[in-house]
């Protein structure tokens, strides 16, 4: 998510530059400038798209009939747009845990993303637990905070590059989207990664330069450099992005000449985090590393140096492609793993402004991981196409998790103390039945729902 400043043009949307990997991977950011406000669950009833089952192939029923006095209304849950064909679910049933998930003191269960400068935009600020910025949007950080006693801000910086639009006249700005400035780079050639050719290598965002991560004195001038913006303002932390464990992205047919392998590459990202991370958390900052493309193993050694870590395009793709099967549940184990380590995981997925069932299908698939607040979870969407990022369908309170997840045929069920979560992971519609009366997003009192593939539904306690 590379930030530029609020005069430059922003594209909006990160640039398709591959396609997706496999499964358990995880995205590097957009390239615009971000907010990210963390809130907690909203109390009211948030809608959710509820439109005819589609002409597939019969559900099958998996759960037991409801009883004769319960009213018998299914609702249909409809299928994304162009979602893939097959999608194998290979997830074991997870057994319900024996008592219920105590409730926290204090419960920050979403993100919400807004572009650079826009934070005056943000409704719903009363509710925000956590407010993510760029190093100049300090006074914008302190209006926050001295409305909201208790918020804590975050400030942006990028890792992996240096950027030339941020350097005027061989001179650097007062304040950085890094933490090292370009002209400040220049009198070190060693810390500037190049190709094959021995080209310096830029993004394919104008100004923007590869730096090389496991370069001592680069990894010294960004801590200095990240200290000093942080010192005496408002920050509480610091979010550092493009903490990637493979270059593809950004390579455009390239090779880096030092680092010619992916595992190469990953050792030097994991050399600055080691330099960086407990050394900003020993300074009492909250450190949370944007983590690209990074197996299991790798997420969990990275993030157990910082305070946690974010997964963009957490459970669908930029263009809106749904991730099913066997890679959605390996990132709801990725959040589960990062909770049950005590750390914070932000879970960010890019949805288009009032489009219900990609919300619901992010807050349901979230929902299944979530630990109730204890440690600190987040979940986040960045609205494509507004301004404010609050959506009131990736707000639904649920309340408190009953138990973990349990599997119901393909599909996954979560009840809460306000609710029930439901998620069809598979390529096949699945009909659940709910053993109760609830109410749907239209407001419907319904039995059974009918998940179409790649689908979730959020249903309210009578």
């Amino acid at each position: 998510r590379p930030h530029l400043p609020a005069v430059a043009p922003r594209p909006v949307g990160r640039p398709v530059l591959g396609p997706p990997v496999p499964s358990g991977s995880v995205f590097p950011g957009t390239p615009s400038g971000a907010v990210s406000a963390v809130l907690p669950a909203v109390p009211a009833a948030a809608p959710v798209a509820v439109v005819p089952a589609p002409a597939a192939a019969a559900p099958t029923v998996v759960a037991p009939t409801t009883p004769a006095t319960a009213p018998t209304t299914t609702a249909p849950v409809a299928a994304p747009v162009a979602a893939p064909a097959t999608l194998p679910v290979t997830a074991p049933p997870v057994a319900p845990s024996e008592a219920p998930v105590q409730p926290a003191p204090v419960v920050h269960s979403l993100a919400a993303t807004a572009f650079a400068g826009q934070a005056a935009r943000l409704t719903h600020t009363e509710a925000y637990g956590v407010v993510e910025l760029n190093a100049w949007e300090a006074d914008a950080a302190r209006r926050l905070k001295a409305a909201h006693p208790g918020l804590r801000v975050l400030m942006y910086k990028d890792a992996s590059s240096t950027r030339s639009y941020a350097s005027h006249g061989g001179v650097d700005d007062a304040v950085l989207p890094t933490g090292v400035g370009y002209a400040a780079a220049q009198a070190h050639p060693s810390w500037f990664l190049t190709d094959t050719t021995g080209a310096r290598m830029e993004w394919p965002w104008a100004g923007h330069w590869w730096m090389d991560l496991a370069e001592p004195g680069y990894q010294a001038a960004w801590l200095a450099g990240v200290r000093a913006d942080l010192a005496g303002g408002p920050w509480d932390g610091v979010v550092i992005d493009n903490v990637m464990a493979s270059p593809e992205w950004y390579l455009q047919g390239r090779t880096i000449a030092k680092y010619r392998t992916k595992d190469a590459y990953a050792a030097a990202t994991g050399s600055f985090l080691a330099a960086v991370g407990p050394a900003l958390k020993a300074d009492g900052r909250l450190v949370l590393g944007n983590i690209s493309d990074a197996s299991p193993e790798t997420w969990d050694r990275w993030t157990a140096l910082l305070s946690g870590g974010n997964h963009e395009h957490s459970f669908l793709w930029n263009d809106g492609t749904r991730y099913g099967g066997a890679d959605w549940l390996g990132r709801v184990q990725e959040i589960e793993r990062t909770e049950a380590a005590g750390r914070i995981h932000t879970a960010t997925s890019s949805i288009a402004a009032g489009d219900a069932s990609a919300a619901a299908w992010v807050r349901a698939s979230w929902l299944m991981a979530w630990d109730g607040g204890a440690s600190g979870s987040l979940q986040a969407v960045e609205l494509k196409d507004r301004d404010d990022p609050f959506d009131a369908v990736v707000a639904t309170d649920l309340g408190q998790p009953l138990g973990r997840r349990t599997a119901v045929g393909a599909a996954f069920r979560r009840d809460f103390t306000a609710g029930t979560a439901l998620v069809n992971p598979s390529s096949s519609p699945v009909t659940v039945a709910l053993g109760r009366t609830m109410v749907d997003a239209a407001g419907a009192r319904v039995t059974s729902v009918v998940l179409a593939p790649l689908t979730g539904a959020l249903l309210r306690t009578v």
